[in-house]
């Protein structure tokens, strides 16, 4: 950790111990956001994240917290990819774990998502239910009561693929403190926390081809977009890109394009369209780790166009 990344935290220590230095004298103060604050100084990022969640949970007023979610930031910035260290781990029947809030621009409006994807450790049916709740105990997502739409894949060899998620969202999930629990068919049950922290992106990438409702006259269209950062990216964060073109009516993906390090801005559509209306999703997933979940900032454009090749 540098010293001048220091400077505003140990100004806003400064004031704190001045007006609170009796509460030095044990080991955990009264006041979580002045704990945070002194394990951020001393480089003990796990007791950051682990005093974050107190603040939370003592239901200190807007400014603390707000002054907690910019220390995250900070925070985040020094851990870099390794990410921020908690006190759980990832349950053996789970392999890999990923919440993602998501910004949609589609051509007249932008709405949101929210969702749980991930890999478990034989199939999607050992995951019995899987819940997520914010730190008042509302209830946001859950698999059995039906609080999210439940996915696995139907493809020989993905059967540890799972997705629940809400779509189609008029406002974006909140930031702040999280809880997951899930129960296995085993019967075992696995709780966690979270905290979203600068996870909503507030643009979505630009194309170029195809317009909204624009026409090709060719079965292999060229596609053209700009290699997509969102305002809130940091240069820690890991990027993918995902690109699927599908018919509609009924709906039937016929190409798609996926970048673990993407450096691409165009596509030609190597398989030959028939005449007809299509959709094209392009995403851009901007991904940070907070202990054993990989949090995503999911950035997306969709664009109808068709296809009238027969002139």
């Amino acid at each position: 950790m540098n010293f001048k990344s220091k400077i505003p935290l140990i100004l806003t220590l400064l004031f704190i111990s001045t007006a609170h230095a009796s509460w030095f004298s044990g080991n955990s103060s009264p006041n979580p956001l002045i704990d945070a604050h002194k394990a951020f100084l001393d480089g003990n990022f796990k007791d950051v994240a682990a005093n974050i969640k107190r603040l939370y949970e003592s239901e200190s007023g807007e400014v603390a917290i707000q002054n907690g979610m910019e220390l995250l930031e900070k925070t985040y910035l020094e851990v870099g990819k390794n990410g921020i260290p908690v006190n759980w781990t990832l349950p053996n029947e789970i392999k890999k774990l990923n919440i993602d809030i998501g910004r949609r621009q589609l051509p007249d409006q932008v709405d949101y998502s929210f969702k749980v994807l991930g890999r478990s450790s034989t199939t999607h049916k050992i995951i019995k239910n899987l819940t997520i709740t914010d730190f008042s105990g509302n209830v946001i997502l859950d698999k059995k009561s039906g609080a999210g739409d439940w996915w696995t894949s139907s493809k020989q060899g993905e059967e540890e693929e799972f997705e629940l998620a809400s779509y189609d969202m008029k406002k974006p999930q909140k930031e702040g403190l999280y809880f997951i629990n899930a129960r296995f068919s085993n019967g075992t049950e696995w709780r966690a926390w979270f905290i979203l922290s600068g996870q909503l992106s507030s643009d979505s990438p630009a194309m170029s081809s195809p317009s909204v409702g624009e026409t090709f006259r060719t079965q292999n269209p060229t596609l053209e977009w700009e290699d997509f950062r969102s305002p809130e990216y940091k240069t820690y964060e890991r990027r993918t890109l995902w690109l699927g073109v599908s018919e509609l009516g009924p709906y039937k993906q016929v190409f798609s394009l996926w970048r673990g390090y993407p450096n691409v801005e165009t596509a030609v559509i190597n398989k030959n369209l028939k005449d007809g209306k299509y959709r094209i999703i392009l995403n851009y997933t901007e991904k940070r780790n907070f202990g054993g979940i990989v949090l995503g900032r999911a950035s997306t454009t969709i664009r109808p166009f068709f296809v009238d090749a027969t002139y």
